[in-house]
This record gives C-alpha cells, structure tokens and sequence, in this order.
C-alpha cells in the first residue's frame, strides 16, 4: 500500500510538473491576449459541450412494450417517439424486416401511465414537412384496453415524395 502512495505521488508530481512546464513554453513568446482568448474559446466549447450532454433528450420511456406492422417506415428508426395528440408517450425500441412478408416489425415502449382501447390505430407521420419520423397513436373509442405486448393496427405509410409525386404527375380524366 505504501508502495501505490509513493507511487501515486511521484506522478502527481512529474505530471503537474510537466503541465506547468507544458504552460510556460506555451505562453513564452506569445502575446497574453492569444493564450486568454484561447483559454476562453476551450471553456467555452467545454461548456456548450456539457450544456449538450444535460439536455439531450436521450431519456427512453419505460413501461410496457406494444407492437405493429408496416409494409414500409420510411426512415422511422430506434428512439422515434411516439406521439397521442402530440404528446410524447412512448418510443420506439426496436423495427427489424420480417423475413415471411418483408413487412416491418415495430416494437414501441409505452409510458405505463397510459393505457390504450385495442381499437388504436399506428401510423406514421412527420414532425413538419421535411421533420423526422415518429409513430402518431390514434385513439379508438373500444372499452377493452390493448395489453402488454398487444399488436395496434396499424396505416399504410405513404412518404411525402410520393404524395408529392402523385400530385404532379397526375393523369387527368380524359372527357
């Protein structure tokens, strides 16, 4: 145990050593105002690096898990939310390829503070025109309420490009 002590303090002691050594030469011939300015530049970065950290929203909700299926996500990815009236009550935990219908598989985790009729319909939707994806709940009116591990409906996804698409290239009717 003595031995670690003595260790330990002969490299805090070349360590600090070298760092004042390290300061020095980098302040020597140098104008004062460029080594502050660079100092301040580093805290700053420091800062907005740490601001980033604390308020990433990187919180995954945890309760029960749901699933569905669509034929196409569209860029629905692990870690979209999942929205009722654009409130977010769970997210999305896992979509894999189903190899029988090349269908893909959603599984979302739901907030355990809210519970859903079996008659909810999935679909996806965007935040904005070009925003990211999420999976838009919509409510059913039924008195039996969807259990853990239940399968939701789910609607066709139609990316906007193709809405779009269809909106130019439309044939009109010929009278």
């Amino acid at each position: 145990m003595e031995k670690k002590v003595t260790n330990f303090k002969k490299f805090h002691e070349n360590f600090s050593k070298a760092f004042f050594d390290f300061f020095i030469t980098l302040t020597k011939n140098k104008n004062p105002l460029e080594t502050i300015s660079g100092f301040a530049i580093l805290f700053i970065a420091f800062y907005f690096l740490i601001w980033g950290i604390l308020t990433a929203k990187t919180n995954n909700i945890s309760g029960y898990n749901l699933f569905t299926n669509f034929a196409s996500i569209g860029g629905l990815t692990r870690g979209s939310d999942v929205s009722v009236n654009g409130v977010k009550v769970g997210s999305v935990i896992e979509t894999k390829l189903n190899p029988d219908d090349f269908s893909v598989d959603v599984m979302m985790s739901i907030d355990s503070r809210y519970k859903f009729p079996e008659n909810t319909i999935a679909k996806i939707s965007t935040y904005g025109i070009i925003g990211d994806k999420y999976i838009k709940l919509e409510i059913g009116n039924d008195k039996e309420l969807l259990k853990p591990n239940g399968k939701i409906k789910s609607v066709p996804f139609k990316p906007i490009e193709e809405i779009i698409g269809d909106l130019i290239f439309k044939e009109n009717p010929k009278e």
